[in-house]
């Protein structure tokens, strides 16, 4: 199964659906709030999340869950919803662009 895709983000509507998801997420709390208004007020890159270790932190909480979740799907259902995910990301920015 190839998964390779170009990324969505890159795109118009990426570019468009990552300023809202900033914008949204900056009125809420906490390092990832904060992290997303300075990317809002253009004192941070998106890719700088990483080199932001408070935010950084809360997505590897967040990813780990994710992962803890995923873990506990058998193989055979990993497999039959592997091939939708370009399709459900690709959902997900366009719900985003507004």
């Amino acid at each position: 199964m190839d998964l390779n895709i170009e990324n969505p983000w890159h795109s118009t509507e990426g570019r468009r659906a990552r300023q809202h998801t900033f914008a949204a997420l900056a009125e809420g709390n906490g390092p990832i709030a904060d992290f997303a208004a300075d990317v809002t007020s253009g004192h941070r890159q998106p890719a700088d999340l990483l080199s932001y270790p408070p935010a950084a932190e809360d997505i590897h909480k967040r990813l780990s869950a994710c992962g803890k979740l995923l873990a506990k799907l058998s193989t055979a259902e990993r497999a039959r919803i592997a091939p939708h995910a370009p399709a459900v990301l690709r959902e997900m920015i366009s719900t985003a662009a507004g």
